[in-house]
């Protein structure tokens, strides 16, 4: 138990690192370099967990998938392929827990959401298409949980599916104006059919969607 605390500890100390806010581009460099350090700490202790237990390992790919977005932040392409390397690990502790659990089913989802934003920011032609693959698990995991009850769950699934729809589109916008409208077009009818089921605080995510969708548009003339 004690260990598992400490973990958290290290770990929570890595998120507040990474979510200080500067002008000063050195400085916030810093801070997340500082993160990385305890991320790492945080890491060596949930190793040392049974990682058969899925809270245990959820909270390692947690912990891997931060660290990954901290070197996402970072932004220079070593960074960018070292982040890669933390969301794989975050999707293989992922991929053998029950995906029927809406809370690890979204997990592993978010995994794939930020591993595809690190492809899409290394701006190679097979990064995007790989970019675009990880949206496209991300939306798989998470359609056969789209008929649940409404609960703050459920809306924190909706949000990653249409935000997973929206990276979508706006990555094929690059090379594929007609996949990027249906792809927008899809997190659309997603997020009406959801306003009928009573879930209506996605405006933002909307207005993203139709945004791209106009843009998709206005490019293929």
């Amino acid at each position: 138990g004690y260990c598992k605390y400490l973990a958290c500890t290290h770990a929570n100390k890595g998120l507040a690192l990474k979510n200080i806010g500067t002008a000063q581009d050195l400085r916030r460099a810093q801070d997340l370099r500082r993160a990385l350090d305890e991320y790492d700490k945080a890491i060596r202790l949930g190793e040392t967990l049974d990682l058969k237990n899925p809270e245990y390992r959820n909270d390692l790919a947690t912990t891997h998938m931060n660290k990954g977005n901290a070197l996402q932040a970072l932004g220079t392409a070593q960074d960018l392929r070292r982040a890669l390397d933390e969301y794989n690990e975050a999707i293989e502790l992922r991929k053998t827990l029950d995906i029927g659990n809406p809370q690890y089913c979204n997990d592993l989802a978010l995994a794939h959401m930020n591993k595809g934003n690190a492809l899409y920011a290394l701006d190679t032609a097979q990064a995007l298409s790989d970019a675009v693959a990880n949206c496209n698990q991300s939306i798989a995991l998470l359609k056969n949980h789209m008929n649940r009850p409404v609960s703050q769950r459920m809306i924190t699934m909706v949000k990653v599916i249409a935000r997973a729809y929206w990276n979508k589109a706006s990555f094929l916008l690059a090379y594929d104006c007609h996949a990027a409208r249906d792809a927008a077009d899809e997190g659309l009818t997603l997020l009406r059919e959801q306003e009928i089921s009573g879930i209506f605080t996605l405006r933002d995510l909307r207005e993203k969607l139709f945004a791209t969708t106009l843009q998709a548009y206005t490019q293929s003339g």
